[in-house]
């Protein structure tokens, strides 16, 4: 049997995502959303769904705004004014760049925020826009000593990963050229893989000034937005179940 679940990462990268993802939340079909708690709007995203019936993850973050440690504890991670590196720094590297031990340092300082603005923990824990072992590794041992829900990252929707003795398919294709996400999430429930998870991310929001300076991941997010809100008569109809983390971690 199909398992199909649906996540929408960035809240917190800026106020025009922030308001993307409410309304894919409220009006639309997202119910696990992942929370950036290092950017000057991760509160004013928080501010929008901490009321709803989501389940929340700590989408952490090595390459966007700047760190919640001091940068002097974490140099592998920063540039010379103490913000992230960006993502295309990690991409171009001939190496993977980031040091275990600073990376251990700033995703506890991000867990231990989280759980300050938020009161609880996380209901599930994985890794923002970096391919780096290292950061996966930190993030799983930050994970298990905490006892949280870790989800392991793909980039290759044909190859499966394993979250809590279940086998996942995970599909992201915002940035492919004639991207539709509403054809996307049709498929997966008609043609997605039988008994595993199968999990499209989406990443919606609204364009704004912040996201066209700093992300390269930007047409497909409106189009999200609003395909998480077309999208709900279909899930109804067809009575489609979509997963949340917090079932996972039973």
């Amino acid at each position: 049997m199909k398992q199909i679940m649906i996540r929408a990462d960035d809240l917190g990268y800026s106020q025009g995502i922030n308001y993307g993802i409410e309304r894919a939340v409220k009006h639309g079909i997202i119910n696990n959303v992942g929370w950036m708690v290092n950017m000057d709007a991760s509160m004013h995203g928080y501010e929008l769904l901490k009321d709803c019936d989501i389940s929340w993850g700590l989408h952490t973050n090595i390459c966007a705004g700047k760190p919640i440690t001091d940068p002097k504890y974490i140099p592998s991670l920063v540039e010379k004014d103490g913000s992230f590196h960006p993502s295309k720094v990690y991409r171009q590297a001939d190496h993977d760049i980031v040091n275990l031990e600073e990376a251990l340092i700033e995703i506890e300082a991000q867990l231990q925020r989280f759980i300050e603005w938020r009161g609880k923990a996380p209901d599930y824990f994985e890794a923002h826009a970096v391919k780096s072992k290292t950061f996966d590794q930190a993030i799983q041992m930050t994970a298990q000593k905490h006892g949280y829900l870790y989800q392991e990252l793909s980039f290759d929707p044909h190859i499966p990963v394993q979250i809590n003795g279940h086998t996942m398919y995970m599909t992201l294709k915002g940035s492919v050229p004639g991207y539709d996400p509403v054809y996307e999430f049709k498929h997966m429930v008609e043609n997605g893989h039988e008994d595993c998870i199968n999990l499209l991310i989406y990443h919606p929001g609204y364009i704004d000034a912040y996201l066209m300076e700093h992300s390269s991941l930007v047409h497909c997010r409106p189009l999200e937005t609003e395909a998480s809100v077309v999208l709900k008569d279909y899930v109804q109809k067809n009575k489609v179940h979509l997963l949340s983390y917090k079932e996972l971690a039973q």
